[in-house]
């Protein structure tokens, strides 16, 4: 992608770009974190309105982030696979815990663990990090692999939820 192609599909000169953008790096992430956004508004935020189980929202955020990554795929390797040392400071990694869909299931964990649907030892960030993880392990192979002779997406991801959860998942009380 180059800045006069950009600047082609808009409609406007190469130059006018850099009165908005100091460089191409920060177009390119201002348009992914429209993409945070759109992750947020569309697949966090309507399942926290309308599910009220921390558990059942964790499944249903976790299918949403997964097709979000497959359905958007370049944005996707921009929020989630590159390099640290590429990312203008106004998007650093650090801004994510504080805001958006991370901070919202940061919460939910959180909600979990006070509503004794998740166990009471779990520290919120360390397990929202290792639920995340492990999902974006499984889009990461969906995007850089898609014919790598898997199971079905739906499965994997169905399938990670649920060995996650039931390790981390309180004991019904005897």
């Amino acid at each position: 992608m180059s800045i006069r192609a950009v600047a082609e599909a808009v409609g406007v000169t190469a130059p006018s770009i850099y009165r908005h953008f100091p460089d191409k790096a920060h177009l390119i992430f201002e348009v992914c974190s429209r993409r945070f956004e759109v992750l947020d508004r569309e697949v966090v935020a309507p399942i926290l309105a309308v599910e009220h189980d921390p558990v059942a929202a964790l499944v249903s955020i976790a299918r949403g982030y997964a097709r979000f990554g497959v359905a958007n795929p370049e944005h996707y390797r921009i929020m989630f696979m590159g390099r640290a040392d590429h990312t203008p400071e106004l998007y650093a990694d650090a801004n994510l815990l504080a805001t958006g869909s991370l901070a919202s299931i940061i919460g939910v964990v959180q909600q979990g663990i006070d509503q004794g649907r998740l166990r009471a030892d779990l520290d919120p960030v360390l397990t929202t990090f290792l639920l995340w993880t492990s999902l974006h392990g499984v889009v990461s192979m969906a995007i850089t692999k898609p014919d790598f002779p898997a199971p079905e997406f739906e499965r994997q991801i169905d399938g990670l939820v649920d060995a996650l959860l039931h390790g981390i998942v309180a004991e019904p009380p005897k």
